[in-house]
């Protein structure tokens, strides 16, 4: 069971677009680590490790026949974050609004966990296992990470296109995201 709700019925197309080929061991984890400065080294090493990842689950938001499109992973922080901070840049809004709409994820990490006790407890107790700060969405993550695409490429544009995603797909994204 991947937890996904059998949706075919609905017209529903499900892609599996694996971000990150790593799964965290709790004893790896250094409880007392600076939550912001770890989150946003995890951030980016996504940038390689899920390039091709990132450039499918672009390619396909700049296919309108592909819309609507919901994108998640299991706690709607890290991989989510990553891809929403890039799409969210990709369409021109400011930075400190991306930070701060990544911030606004930790008010739904609490229903989210008792949610997971009752309907998933198996993934409920993985992610307990974890330090508690790496639970977190602290703003300096997702600063570190856009600063980091900057210095290295110029622009979250410039990252995109350095994965392949052709300027033509950036300019659908716009057109099918935006009113």
């Amino acid at each position: 069971d991947d937890g996904r709700i059998e949706a075919d019925h609905l017209g529903i197309t499900h892609f599996h677009m694996p971000v990150l080929g790593l799964v965290w061991e709790p004893e790896d984890l250094d409880p007392d680590a600076d939550a912001g400065r770890v989150l946003g080294d995890l951030y980016i090493d996504m940038l390689s490790v899920g390039a091709p990842a990132l450039a499918a689950a672009l390619e396909t938001l700049a296919q309108v026949d592909r819309l609507p499109a919901v994108f998640h992973c299991a706690a709607g922080k890290d991989r989510t974050g990553v891809l929403a901070a890039i799409v969210l840049s990709l369409l021109g809004v400011d930075e400190e609004i991306i930070i701060a709409d990544y911030h606004r994820t930790a008010r739904s990490m609490e229903a989210l966990m008792e949610r997971l006790a009752t309907e998933r407890p198996e993934t409920w107790t993985a992610m307990t296992d974890q330090p508690s700060p790496y639970m977190k969405t602290p703003p300096e993550a997702m600063t570190g990470f856009l600063a980091h695409v900057r210095a290295e490429h110029g622009s979250v544009v410039g990252y995109v296109r350095s994965i392949g995603v052709s300027a033509e797909a950036i300019e659908a994204i716009n057109r099918n995201l935006l009113v």
